[in-house]
């Protein structure tokens, strides 16, 4: 090593005045990075990777490196810049899963909508039956079906109120009613983990 600056000593975890006229591999642990090295010195070609470098705390580092040469064309070294783009690979990640998400909320809002439609077909006719039902098995019977109907549709409002975009904006809301929203979302998941949930209500606090 014959220079190291001190932000690729931060990169590296070592102290950049130590490092030189030190090998490689006594300054470089990681050895994803002296294969890169080894193959940009063989090879005498410009390469440039993303490199995930395994330490206390994992970084992803992008590393580009060209061959250096004397004017007779005789190797003298390499020169290789680190750069640690942990966070904006954090980003990248997360502005791609936003877009997932915003691809799965159109496909929901366009599913909510076409169970919506049967749905309230379903719920119309069960009630007019049940005007007419004669016998109390029968009445009992349309009970469910306007029941279990009624549970689907909660559910496809559940998904379009998931699906749309709403403008960020500030206003009371009712801390009761938002914990039950929360708890209600999240019923599916609690009773197939077996986590049995009680609340004790107060009066509204906006």
């Amino acid at each position: 090593v014959i220079h190291m600056n001190r932000v690729a000593g931060e990169i590296l975890g070592v102290n950049h005045k130590e490092a030189k006229r030190k090998m490689i591999q006594q300054i470089i642990r990681f050895a994803n990075l002296q294969e890169f090295i080894r193959m940009l010195v063989t090879t005498q070609k410009p390469r440039s990777r993303d490199l995930t470098l395994q330490g206390t705390v994992e970084k992803q580092i992008q590393v580009s490196g060209t061959a250096l040469r004397n004017a007779d064309g005789d190797s003298l070294g390499a020169l290789i810049v680190l750069r640690d783009v942990t966070q904006l690979r954090r980003v990248e990640k997360s502005l791609a899963q936003a877009e997932r998400l915003s691809s799965l909320g159109e496909v929901v809002a366009g599913v909510a909508h076409e169970l919506n439609n049967p749905l309230s077909g379903v719920v119309g006719y069960a009630e007019l039956l049940r005007m007419h039902a004669a016998e109390p098995a029968q009445v009992r019977d349309l009970d469910r079906i306007v029941e279990s109907a009624m549970r689907c549709q909660k559910i496809v409002l559940k998904l379009l109120s998931f699906a749309r975009r709403h403008p960020p904006e500030k206003k009371n809301h009712d801390l009761n009613e938002c914990v039950r929203k929360v708890l209600d979302l999240k019923s599916y998941h609690l009773r197939s983990s077996r986590i049995e949930t009680r609340g004790s209500r107060t009066g509204s606090t906006p």
